[in-house]
């Protein structure tokens, strides 16, 4: 079972990674720069600022020597700025339904997140929810969410032995991203509506089960575990 970070385990009131995102950009780039929710939703942190810094014109060469500067320069925002203090927050039943996995036998528990490693433990550590979670696919493998999938999928063949296949292979998210990234695995794609997305949009891009919570219910329960 793969989980998606933002907007599905956890969240920030005001957008902290996003104000972050911002505040770096807008030094590289020499001028003000607001980078839009809808702009991070779903997407992998260096594809964020590819497309953020070439929709405000910086020609292809010079985003290639800016992006792995932003990226630490983020990171280190992030560090310093990601608390429940500056407005982070865990959703509703993300903990109990982690525990409640975790103690199971026939689970294994992976992120599948746009972030980037580092700063997915940042998120995921004020909450303790980092524990759960021993390997993952993000947005440091790969700038495209849709080759994330496979990562995760051959990480966790490494660490069990076992070749997860198809309906096995369960990804949770908030976005329509999340749910359409694993379709050419034919993977099952469970939607949580904390993030941007209705119930409507998730069961439209394909999604097989669609939650208002993360809380443990029989229905979520039976949908994560077929």
């Amino acid at each position: 079972v793969l989980f998606d970070i933002d907007g599905t385990l956890v969240s920030s009131r005001g957008g902290i990674g996003r104000q972050a995102i911002s505040r770096v950009i807008s030094d590289l780039h020499g001028r003000p720069v607001e980078v839009t929710a809808e702009e991070c939703a779903g997407r992998p942190d260096p594809q964020i600022v590819r497309n953020v810094l070439s929709r405000l014109g910086e020609p292809p060469a010079r985003i290639a020597g800016l992006l792995p500067v932003a990226m630490t320069r983020y990171l280190d925002a992030l560090e310093a700025s990601y608390s429940p203090e500056a407005g982070a927050y865990c959703h509703d039943g993300a903990t109990d339904l982690l525990a409640n996995l975790h103690a199971r036998p026939d689970v294994v528990l992976g992120l599948l997140t746009g972030n980037h490693e580092r700063g997915a433990r940042i998120k995921l550590a004020p909450f303790g929810l980092d524990r759960y979670f021993p390997f993952g696919a993000y947005g440091s493998d790969r700038e495209e969410r849709s080759e994330l999938p496979a990562i995760a999928v051959a990480r966790a063949l490494d660490r069990t032995g076992i070749a997860f296949r198809g309906k096995d292979v369960v990804v949770v998210g908030d976005t329509v991203h999340d749910v359409r990234c694993g379709q050419h695995l034919g993977v099952t794609a469970v939607g949580v509506t904390t993030g941007p997305a209705s119930r409507e949009e998730l069961l439209a891009e394909g999604a097989d089960f669609v939650a208002d919570s993360l809380t443990p219910s029989p229905a979520l329960l039976a949908a994560l575990l077929g």
